[in-house]
Formats: C-alpha cells, sequence, structure tokens
C-alpha cells in the first residue's frame, strides 16, 4: 500500500458516476491495492482501472441499465468516469487521507452532462489548480444531470472525487449581481 494509508481490512462502498450512469457496489480488499489512486489529485494519472464489485447500476440518461449486478466492472478517468463518490467509512477514511487538509471554494462545474456544485478543494481559491489535474475533490457535492435526458434527481455527494476529463467550465460561486 501506499504511503500514509492503512493496510485494507474492509471492501470500500462507493458510486462511480459515469457520463451516463451510476454504479454503486465495493471495491474488494484485493483491488485497494490500485484503487486508492483514484481518491488523490496530485499524483500521476492512475496506471490500473477503478474496479467495482456491482450492486446497482442505475441510468441517468433514461437507457436501459445493464445487468451488471454481481460482476466486477472497470473504470478510468479518461473512459468516462465523471466521479467517484465514497459511500462508507472505509471509503470516506481514504478520501479524507488526500483530501482531508485542504481548502476549498464554493464552485459550479459543467461536466459532460452534469452540473457539479459544492466546495471545490483548491490551494488558492481559484479553480485553476484543480482543473490541471486529471480529477479535483469536491465537499458537499450536489451532481444534476442537466442536458434535459433522463433523470435530473440530483446525486448527493458528502465527499466526491471529479474527473476533468469532460469538463466543460467552472466558475467560482460569487456574489449574486446586484
Amino acid at each position: 500500500m501506499p504511503f500514509g494509508v492503512a493496510t485494507p481490512t474492509v471492501p470500500w462502498p462507493i458510486d462511480v458516476v459515469t457520463l451516463d450512469y451510476v454504479f454503486s457496489g465495493s471495491v474488494e480488499l484485493a483491488d485497494q491495492k490500485w484503487g486508492w489512486n483514484y481518491f488523490q489529485v496530485y499524483g500521476q494519472r492512475p496506471a490500473q482501472t477503478l474496479d467495482l464489485r456491482v450492486a446497482e447500476c442505475r441510468s441517468t440518461a433514461g437507457l436501459p441499465a445493464p445487468g451488471w449486478v454481481g460482476t466486477k466492472a472497470s473504470f478510468t478517468f479518461h473512459g468516462g468516469l465523471v466521479a467517484v463518490i465514497p459511500r462508507g467509512d472505509a471509503a470516506v477514511a481514504v478520501w479524507e487521507e488526500w483530501n482531508g487538509t485542504s481548502t476549498g471554494v464554493p464552485a459550479v462545474v459543467l461536466v459532460g452532462p452534469y452540473a457539479v456544485s459544492g466546495t471545490v478543494l483548491s490551494p488558492d481559491s481559484t479553480m485553476g489548480p484543480p482543473l490541471l489535474n486529471h480529477a479535483f475533490p469536491v465537499r458537499d457535492a450536489t451532481i444534476t444531470r442537466c442536458d434535459g435526458r433522463g433523470d435530473p434527481t440530483p446525486i448527493a455527494a458528502p465527499r466526491a472525487i471529479v474527473g476533468t476529463a469532460f469538463v466543460q467550465a467552472a466558475a467560482v460561486a460569487g456574489p449574486a449581481p446586484g
């Protein structure tokens, strides 16, 4: 395991948001050797896939859900992955290990068909540094499909890692014009 990351003892429950689906499941112990890379943003782009044992899959685009429950699915930041959302204590602990001390700025980011709003962690309170990485961390995120297709129900994420491959624009939230 990498420096600072405890030896895994339980699977990491996570959601993976793609351009058209949300996959829920867990990263098994053997897959955590490389899975931690999907929670850090300052190193190299992950050299391995993020592998998830699928427990549930739903479409956000009005498409039929693939029958993948029980299978192991693989994801990458440059292959349609929009966000990784830790959903349990073990996964949250890994997110916190890599992002817990960073400061943030309220922002909205257009990522593929979604608007991601929340506190984007940024060392200088601008969107420059987060967008130059392969991904960026967000606290108190709301991920909303905004292209008029499928289900516009927001996805709430107390913590998320959002990939930059499909970012169209980002804006720091400021005071209302007046």
